[in-house]
């Protein structure tokens, strides 16, 4: 629902949505858990199968988005640790 609603308010305001990049614990959840990644893939693919799906680079979430043919786009983070899995490491509580 939120996917296709922003793409609607954009629209009706000109702009035009391009990618999807889920936010905080939902993109590190969908990095790691393959039956979350696939709802997200699918979800995206449903309301726009030309959007960009950007995620974790090597993780779930880019592999689902890849098996529903969408762009992905795979990204890191320089300032930030990463577990033998290519997980991030947790960051501390501010």
């Amino acid at each position: 629902y939120q996917i296709g609603a922003l793409a609607t308010i954009a629209r009706a305001q000109g702009g035009v949505m391009r990618h999807v990049k889920p936010h905080g614990m939902l993109y590190n959840q969908a990095a790691k858990e393959a039956q979350l990644a696939d709802a997200i893939a699918r979800a995206v693919y449903a309301c726009d199968p030309a959007l960009v799906l950007v995620g974790l680079a090597g993780s779930e979430l880019i592999r689902a988005g890849k098996q529903y043919g969408l762009t992905t786009r795979e990204e890191v983070f320089a300032d930030r640790g990463y577990q033998a899995d290519g997980s991030l490491v947790p960051s501390p509580l501010l």
